[in-house]
Order: structure tokens, then sequence, then C-alpha cells
């Protein structure tokens, strides 16, 4: 497969920055200064500390593949912390190890579920899992089964304040740097002003001028480019969802997860990750609001090519700079169904079976409740995806923001794809019922909202449902003939 060879590349060069030695904090009083000649944090803005500690010295094989990238010591209504799998395997999260304290691996809990290459997963930190908090002064680590350290971070009072949280800038390979806008399961975003940049006095392109990438040879000893100053691609703006047997065109879906209107006339798209060009320019005045999902038609008019079975589709800035890039194998974008995140906007690919185009992917959803059922309130779950789901990893509740009313799926209850499935409330299971003015949530294993949905008074009375009409992807309303395991009428 195509990204096999690029992601490899990337997973190397990483490393070679990250898995250094890392000597780890102690607490409180214990922390000693940096090292001489080192730049200060005040200085510097980013960095993680490097202070004297009897830290683990085993090497793991995950280091430098899966990474902390941010956390948030203050979080509301928890602490959390988000992973990113920098490697081109999905790594089994339940052999990985988390804890505050590095040096004796104390409260050291295995993490659930898994994560797949490119995934953001955020882990949620309380009393009930995985039995710690964090603190204003703390540390924080990943360790694999054997005890080799794969990852850790720690910070110092007033790093992470409530409301913003702690992350690597440039995101997944840059030093920790407070961040304003904390941004769980998404890339990070350096809210701070830009620096000053250098100017190179050059002509104005042509208007048919291509641009000469970044990693072009010259006749000369290749020196390093200096570039106007100009704003760097947006975290946040991602490819959502392709569908590359498209009827009657293939068509791709992007999402703008940032809080600014995008101007997309500086950006390209390619069916080819490494050939420049091939690329092809936005039309000018393209443009994605802040949490839009904009449908784009590929057509000969532009860009010019189409989706093939086995492909793979790339977003680049105005510099040649990857933003986003997605590659698919023959049977993942079929007739009918598309290829896009779950959860839509922050999570890996997966084959969707129902296409969203300019709207959120729908991947597991709440479908339909009934508050006044009879004997037993229900829900009813449908599986969008192309893949059976676990649900013994998800939770559901009556509440969106309180954790600790969440209560896990029975072991070995799975949903297959297309599937529609009710479950009853009762004494035994989940031992809540659905009130007539009320909500309910389903969380992943994370502690991330999947769906949920909420109703007033007289929406779900008796003999009657609340569900989704048209089934699956619109909106709620009163359903006059319920159809528990089936599509809503």
């Amino acid at each position: 497969m195509k990204r096999i060879l690029f992601l490899a590349l990337f997973v190397c060069s990483f490393a070679t920055v990250h898995c250094s030695d890392v000597k780890k904090t102690e607490k409180a009083d214990e922390k000693t200064t940096e090292k001489a000649g080192e730049q200060s944090k005040s200085d510097a803005g980013v960095g993680e500390k490097d202070v004297n500690k009897d830290t683990p010295t085993k090497t793991s094989s995950l280091q430098g593949k899966l990474i902390i990238n941010e956390v948030a010591a203050k979080g509301d209504p928890d602490d959390w912390v988000e992973l990113y799998n920098a490697g081109n395997e999905e790594i089994d999260l339940t052999k990985v190890y988390i804890t505050d304290d590095l040096a004796a691996q104390a409260n050291k809990t295995a993490l659930q579920g898994s994560i797949k290459p490119g995934e953001y997963k955020v882990v949620t930190l309380n009393d009930t899992f995985p039995g710690f908090k964090l603190g204003s002064d703390e540390e924080v680590g990943i360790f694999d089964e054997d005890g080799a350290l794969i990852d850790s971070v720690d910070w110092a009072d007033g790093d992470s304040p409530a409301g913003e949280s702690y992350g690597r800038i440039p995101d997944k390979t840059g030093g920790f740097k407070t961040l304003k806008t904390p941004t769980p399961g998404k890339p990070n975003v350096d809210g701070s002003a830009p620096s000053e940049t250098i100017q190179e006095e050059s002509t104005t392109p042509d208007a048919g001028d291509e641009p000469t990438p970044d990693t072009a040879p010259t006749e000369n000893e290749p020196t390093e480019k200096v570039r106007p100053d100009q704003s760097p691609a947006p975290s946040g703006l991602v490819i959502n969802e392709v569908a590359a047997a498209g009827d009657p065109d293939d068509w791709f879906e992007l999402y703008n997860g940032t809080n600014k209107e995008i101007d997309l006339s500086t950006y390209s798209v390619a069916d080819s990750l490494t050939d420049a060009t091939a690329r092809v320019k936005f039309p000018a005045g393209t443009k994605i609001k802040p949490g839009e999902y904009k449908q784009f038609t590929l057509t000969t008019t532009w860009p010019d090519f189409k989706l093939g079975k086995d492909e793979e589709l790339g977003l680049f800035d105005a510099s040649g700079n990857t933003v986003d890039s997605v590659d698919w194998n023959d049977g993942d974008s079929p007739a009918d169904k598309t290829f896009g995140r779950f959860p839509s906007g922050t999570g890996a690919f997966t084959t969707l079976s129902v296409p969203t185009p300019g709207k959120a992917n729908i991947g597991l959803v709440i479908n339909e409740v009934a508050a006044a059922g009879d004997p037993d309130d229900w829900f009813e779950l449908y599986n969008a995806t192309g893949k059976e789901i676990d649900l013994s990893t998800y939770s559901v509740a009556d509440s969106l923001t309180d954790a600790t009313a969440r209560v896990k799926f029975s072991a070995g209850t799975k949903i297959k794809p297309g599937e529609y499935m009710q479950f009853s409330l009762t004494t035994t299971w989940p031992n809540f019922k659905l009130g007539k003015d009320e909500e309910l949530g389903l969380f992943d294993v994370n502690g991330n909202t999947v769906d949920s949905v909420d109703w007033a008074d007289g929406d779900s009375p008796a003999t009657k449902s609340y569900g989704r009409s048209p089934d699956i992807t619109g909106a709620f309303k009163t359903i006059d003939t319920p159809s528990p395991g089936k599509a809503n009428p």
C-alpha cells in the first residue's frame, strides 16, 4: 500500500528526534534545574523539562510510535491525556500502561481498546479509571507490558491551567507548551501570536507558474529555504469522507475543525502524495466556514481526475506541505458506500454504509428512544460502519456531563454492520429509566461522546417513540409507530 513507505519514513525521522534519552522529574521540591546550556522554558516557551531522576532505562519498541501529544491537568469535568499513533500499525492499548509516578510506576493501569495509525485518542482520567487525576505540578507516562518507557511528559504549576492544555507544537513532533485552545482528539493548535519571520526578496510569479517543491534539487549545494511570511496550515482542516465509486461522480468532503474561516484557494488536492505536478488548486473564492463539512465533486471541469478503487488523496497548503491525506484499498469505498472518519472529523477512516456528503459522518448512532415504554423504556442503536463493533467498550448514561452515571454495555455485546439493536432499560441493566424531559448519551472507551439525544415532555409519550426521520440520518421527531430493532418509518 502506498502509505507504508511514507509513514515508515515519517516514523524513522520522528524517532530520531523523539527517542533520545529521557530523564524525568521528581515531584514538587525534588525537581532540579534543567541541564546547563539548555534554553530555559521561560525563554523558549516550549519543550519538556530534563531533570535528574532514577527512571526506567529500558527502551520500548513503541517509543516514537505511540506518543503523548496533549494533556489537560485541570479538565472539566475530568483530566485527560491525548495519545497519537505515529506508526503504521494498529497498537493494542491493553498492553500499554499509564501512571503518574514514573520512578515507581505506582498506580500503573492498563489502557483499553486500540489506536489506529494516524489516530488521536483521548484517555479520560478520574477516580474510576485509571484511579488517579493530574496535579498542577505533575508528570504522566506510558509504559509497555515489560515496564519499558514509551513516552512521558511533566509540567509545572501554571503550564496547564483551567480551560487550557499542555501539548506539542508543532503537533505530534514538537516540544510541549501551554495551549489556549485544547483540542482533545484533534491536531494541536498554537493559539499564540506568530513570531516575526524573515522576508525574502522575490519577484511575483506569473499566474501560470508552478511552485517549486521544497525538496527540489539545485545545481549548487542545497541551502535552507527562507519563505515569505504566510500563515501556517490551520490544524483541524481534514479530509473527512471520500466516495471512490460515486454516482454519477466521485467526491470528497473536507471538515474545518478550526474556529476560523479558511480560504481554500491557496490549497490544492491530488490523487498522489508524491507527485507535485498532479496537484490542482481549489477555484478562487472557495472558502470553508468553522465547523463546516464541504463536499467537492470530481469532474472533468475540476479537478479533472477521478478516484480509483485502490487510491490515495492528499490535501496540500500553499507551501506544498501535506495538510491531510488518506489512502484506501479495493473494497473500502464500494458503490453506495463511502470511506470516512469515525468519529466524524477526528477518527480513523472506515467504510461507512450511509454516505453523508456535506454532513457529519454517521458511524454508531442512537436511532430511536422510548421514554414511556411498556413495560420497559428502551433505546435503539444503528451501526452505519462497515465493521462489527464491540459495544462492551462503550457506555450509556442519562446524563451528558456526569461521568459517574455512565454504565458499560455487557461483555460480548456486539452490533453488526447495518444492524438495528434494541436495548431495554431494566433494574438489571443499566439500572436507570428515561424521564419525560430527559437526555441519553453514548460514549466510547475514552469517554468521548459518540452520539446523544435529548427530548422535552411530550416528545416520547406512551405508545409512541422519539426517533430519527429520515431513518439514521435525520433529526429526531415523535414517531407514532415505534420500530424497535427496525428502520424508522
